[in-house]
């Protein structure tokens, strides 16, 4: 009989009396005792022994894997964070732009539309168009109303103020005895005797009782 150590690696087992591996909470052999690995370090089975995680990630107890921090993700190669309003996209691997006006939502893990009372988006959140302008879905920006027209939100069309007229390039106030004649874009006048009816929007003749039109 005659003392000899144990194998590599191992410790021996007073009470099964026979050499063991270290416990898995302390898997390191210093040459005396079991110790646990180094805080950043983890054990690692087939190599036998300490390693650290690569490219930023740590290694997480419960999961036994090397993981990326919180908010921060494994492009394969290094951890990396995406800020507002890029997004991590797991397929490129990399951190993109959600497509024009619309903003990544961190609930759904997806790109979503601005809402409609926030159409816009400025480049870092979803905001209102500021009058006079508005958002043009053709566009996907906020634009204003050409040739002295204004946004009207009831109809969501560019108008003319009340009373004016739109000629296909300006606004105009057609003034009594004149009207707008809305197939040639213009004010005109009502034909000799005749006078335009505010509330038909037509020329009517004058009554018999007053039958000559004085041009007021």
């Amino acid at each position: 009989m005659k003392c000899t150590t144990c194998p590599d690696k191992k410790i021996y087992d007073i009470e099964l009396k026979t050499c063991v591996d270290c416990p898995k909470d302390k898997p390191l052999f210093d040459g005396q005792k079991c110790i646990q690995c180094l805080v950043g370090t983890f054990w690692n089975v087939s190599e036998l022994k300490c390693v650290s995680c690569l490219g930023g990630r740590v290694y997480n107890q419960n999961s036994e894997l090397c993981e990326c921090p919180q908010d921060s993700y494994w492009t394969g190669s290094k951890c990396i964070q995406c800020f507002i309003p890029k997004y991590f996209d797991s397929t490129q691997k990399k951190c993109v732009n959600c497509p024009p006006n619309m903003v990544f939502d961190i609930d759904q893990k997806i790109c979503v539309n601005c809402p409609a009372d926030k159409p816009y988006f400025d480049g870092s959140k979803c905001s209102a168009c500021t009058s006079p302008t508005y958002f043009d879905p053709k566009a996907k920006s906020c634009v204003s109303c050409t040739y002295g027209r204004l946004y009207n939100e009831a109809s969501q069309q560019c108008e003319c103020k009340s009373s004016m007229f739109f000629t296909g390039y300006s606004c105009i106030e057609c003034y009594h005895p004149k009207y707008f004649d809305f197939d040639k874009k213009k004010c005109m006048s009502c034909p000799t005797n005749q006078v335009y009816s505010l509330e038909q929007k037509k020329c009517l003749d004058c009554p018999a009782n007053a039958p000559i039109f004085n041009g007021t």
